[in-house]
């Protein structure tokens, strides 16, 4: 609507923000606990519009209207490095993933309602998909996403690992015309089939050196893509 929602800097009363989008006045805040790195959604649940955020200690959703809590669910993290951006699955399901503590990884939540409340229920908990900085792919019913350093395919519905590729380093994927466009952290950018059946590449080259975590952008045929030091652009139209 009119509201630019962000994460705020965790003191009292200013974990969760949001403006109006054009004037750039508080509209409400929300909770104290330490921010997370993630960027909020906003989603429907059983007819009800909620912003989650993945924070530093826990998942959370609020009300747009007036910040006021919903429901919560407790994902402590080491130096708060919750970082890669909750996905909505479909059937009122919840896919979040944290690379911090190692051996915390993955969850599915399911949100019903009852009456004004909101019941929370954890359809799975795995280490099986640990994402540190890159936000998974939700496509067909699969998960793809870095395991810190591994690239897998999930089954969303249970967590199954289906198959994994090395080779990556924490690199980040991004998801167009049914296949996944993977950047590893050194640089390989490599284009991939979006399929449950195997690893499948297409093509790959080395386009950058140096570190890249940041995601790669497509527009108009266009790929954008950066490291530390430099940004290039290639044409994929062909």
């Amino acid at each position: 609507g009119e509201l630019l929602v962000v994460e705020g800097c965790g003191a009292a009363n200013r974990s969760f923000i949001a403006f109006e989008k054009n004037s750039g006045d508080l509209v409400w805040s929300s909770q104290t606990e330490p921010p997370g790195y993630s960027s909020p959604i906003v989603v429907e649940i059983d007819g009800v519009r909620q912003v989650i955020f993945f924070a530093g200690t826990r998942i959370a959703a609020l009300s747009p209207q007036n910040g006021d809590l919903l429901w919560s669910y407790p994902w402590p993290s080491d130096f708060n490095e919750n970082v890669a951006t909750p996905l909505y699955l479909s059937a009122n399901t919840i896919f979040f993933s944290s690379g911090h503590p190692k051996g915390k990884g993955a969850a599915v939540l399911r949100i019903d309602t009852y009456g004004n409340d909101f019941m929370v229920k954890t359809l799975w908990k795995s280490n099986v998909m640990q994402n540190h900085f890159s936000t998974a792919i939700f496509y067909n019913g699969f998960i793809f996403g870095m395991d810190q350093t591994i690239l897998k395919c999930i089954k969303a519905s249970n967590g199954e690992e289906l198959w994994r590729k090395s080779g990556f380093g924490e690199g980040a994927l991004i998801l167009a015309d049914g296949k996944l466009i993977v950047l590893g952290s050194r640089g390989r950018l490599a284009l991939v089939h979006a399929t449950p059946e195997g690893y499948r590449e297409i093509s790959s080259a080395r386009v950058l050196r140096g570190r890249s975590l940041t995601p790669p952008a497509l527009a108009y045929g266009k790929l954008y893509l950066r490291n530390e030091r430099e940004m290039i652009c290639l044409d994929l139209k062909k």
